[in-house]
């Protein structure tokens, strides 16, 4: 995979600010706080190749902050040999499940979503494009482009596909409230514009609001 070096890390701009990656259902990746802005991937729900969306290089695993605290049963675990030395990138991707590549790499974590994708974490010390000057320096790369040149659906359309074959329904789709209380209903089709929703009680204690709405859900 052709890659290109974002800012590194430890300018005092980035460091404080940090490097936010986010992947759309769409496909659509973003990049925040680098130069480069966003490429476009496969859809998760059409995910059908092993593709790496980030790199993040450290001089050595010393220089990373210890954990304040013990880690929960809810965290996931990447684990790193104790006589690791030298620099070490760790590289995120995604990949279709049961992809063979995701056993690429010296030590790695493997998240399984539903039966759609995984996401994936590698750390190795294969050779990374870090210059000269900034050999101790904390280094994030990023694909110099991406799988298409423009997403493949739209992000509401994109989002509608993918709780399709989340729950396998084609049908209007009603999740049960999360622990705010909060419905999240997806719409069968994209609509032309965000429909508004007006929903009235018998009993008068309670009430509703619309907390956010798209065109492909509210």
């Amino acid at each position: 995979m052709e890659q290109r070096l974002s800012h590194p890390i430890e300018t005092k701009e980035v460091k404080r600010k940090g490097v936010d990656v986010s992947y759309h259902s769409s496909g659509l990746v973003r990049y925040k706080n680098v130069s480069n802005k966003s490429i476009a991937a496969e859809p998760l729900n059409l995910v059908t190749q092993h593709f790496c969306f980030a790199k993040y290089s450290v001089p050595s695993i010393d220089k990373l902050d210890p954990r304040p605290c013990p880690p929960s049963s809810a965290d996931s675990i990447l684990p790193i040999p104790d006589d690791v030395e030298g620099r070490i990138t760790f590289s995120f991707f995604v990949s279709p499940l049961n992809d063979p590549k995701v056993a690429w790499g010296e030590v790695g974590l493997n998240i399984l979503y539903a039966d759609l994708f995984s996401i994936n974490c590698v750390a190795d010390r294969l050779p990374v494009p870090v210059p000269v000057d900034l050999t101790e320096t904390f280094v994030f790369l990023s694909p110099t482009k991406g799988l298409r040149n423009d997403p493949l659906f739209s992000p509401d359309q994109a989002a509608i596909v993918f709780h399709q074959r989340l729950t396998g329904s084609s049908e209007l789709i009603v999740y049960p409230p999360n622990i705010e209380g909060v419905y999240r209903i997806i719409f069968s089709v994209e609509m032309r514009i965000a429909p508004a929703v007006h929903i009235e009680f018998v009993d008068p204690q309670y009430s509703s609001e619309v907390t956010r709405s798209t065109k492909g859900s509210t």
